[in-house]
């Protein structure tokens, strides 16, 4: 059987969730927050099965050490359980998503009940309102999902 093919669908204004591998989230103002939700599939629209991704982590990190420092002021969210804890360790922050993403044929659709083992949904939120930074100071945040398996 094949590995996992994990594959990557931020949320647009309109609703719907698009496939990219890079996406601009926005300018950071103490005023509005930055916050990005994506899905993150095992094989979406697959036509055979392929290995689940047992015991999933989404670890995150900024491009550059001296952001690392920022990793506390990052939250996330999985599907509707609530802020999930980050455990910070050097320049990486890592959240459990808590469930196997399945790796069984589907056909793509979020709406349907037989391809919720598919995918996770993920809400990244930064804030830093209580915190000295600079305005629109460009940072770049790169995100992966792997297995503790």
């Amino acid at each position: 059987m094949q590995q996992p093919k994990i594959s990557w669908f931020v949320k647009e204004q309109d609703g719907s969730f698009m496939s990219k591998e890079e996406h601009h989230a926005g300018t950071y103002t103490k005023q509005e927050q930055v916050v990005v939700e994506f899905q993150v599939w095992n094989n979406r629209w697959g036509v055979e099965d392929v290995l689940p991704l047992a015991d999933p982590v989404l670890n995150f990190y900024f491009d550059t050490l001296e952001d690392s420092s920022l990793l506390h002021l990052c939250k996330i969210t999985i599907d509707d359980m609530g802020v999930v804890p980050l455990v910070i360790k050097g320049e990486k922050a890592s959240a459990r998503i808590g469930r196997t993403l399945s790796g069984k044929q589907n056909n793509g659709d979020a709406n349907s009940i037989d391809n919720t083992d598919n995918y996770v949904t993920v809400k990244f939120e930064f804030s830093a309102e209580d915190y000295r930074l600079k305005e629109n100071d460009l940072k770049n945040v790169y995100f992966e999902l792997v297995s503790m398996s």
